[in-house]
């Protein structure tokens, strides 16, 4: 099972926590977009990147923030799918 699932999954395995994954992935997102921009980098590809990455991240976020306002904090799964 990926590292990124097993972080999110509850005790049980009948819960993933979308939102927490998604927060993780958005965090990690931010932290590359902010080394990226770095002046001591001086890449114009780079700074590129880092504007099409942070649109990606900012898409990301809004679905986050809507599945709170949702209160979608959980899915169920099929624990018997779980490897």
């Amino acid at each position: 099972m990926k590292e990124i699932i097993k972080e999110h999954l509850s005790h049980n395995k009948t819960h993933y926590y979308l939102t927490g994954m998604l927060s993780q992935i958005t965090g990690q997102l931010d932290g590359n977009i902010n080394s990226m921009r770095d002046d001591n980098l001086n890449s114009l590809d780079k700074k590129y990147f880092a504007e099409k990455i942070e649109a990606i991240n900012n898409k990301l976020i809004e679905f986050r923030d809507f599945l709170y306002e949702q209160e979608l904090l959980t899915i169920a799964v099929n624990p018997e799918k779980i490897k």
